[in-house]
């Protein structure tokens, strides 16, 4: 029937959406993998960098520096974590709509159901 084919056609439009987001997810994990690879061979040549200042200025430049470096990694890290926390929400809002979706076209469905046994009981008691 028409609705039938209405709901197949939503319902793959809704899975083809789904897999949409979940590449963009998986390409976002990839990026940020990425992202966080390169902080942490930044993070090591800074470190290296360290080193040298460190015999060059002695143990307090050593120290300012070192919780520079943590305090730009922490923030770093805290926008990444952001980031993928940002893109789960949204995910997970899309997942829910396509639930709530999916409940609405049940209940639709039930309702035509009902009709129609209605309407077959009225014409059977005519």
């Amino acid at each position: 029937t028409i609705t039938d084919a209405r709901c197949h056609a939503i319902r793959d439009a809704q899975i083809l959406e789904k897999e949409q987001i979940e590449k963009e997810m998986t390409q976002e994990e990839k990026r940020l993998d990425t992202m966080m690879e390169l902080d942490r061979q930044k993070a090591i040549k800074m470190q290296d960098e360290l080193e040298r200042i460190r015999k060059e200025n002695g143990l307090r430049a050593k120290a300012q520096i070192i919780h520079q470096i943590e305090e730009r990694e922490q923030e770093r890290m805290l926008q990444l974590e952001h980031k993928a926390l940002k893109a789960m929400e949204r995910v997970q809002a899309m997942e829910k709509m396509q639930q709530d979706d999916l409940e609405v076209r049940e209940a639709n469905r039930e309702n035509e159901t009902d009709s129609e046994s209605k309407r077959a009981r009225a014409s059977e008691q005519e």
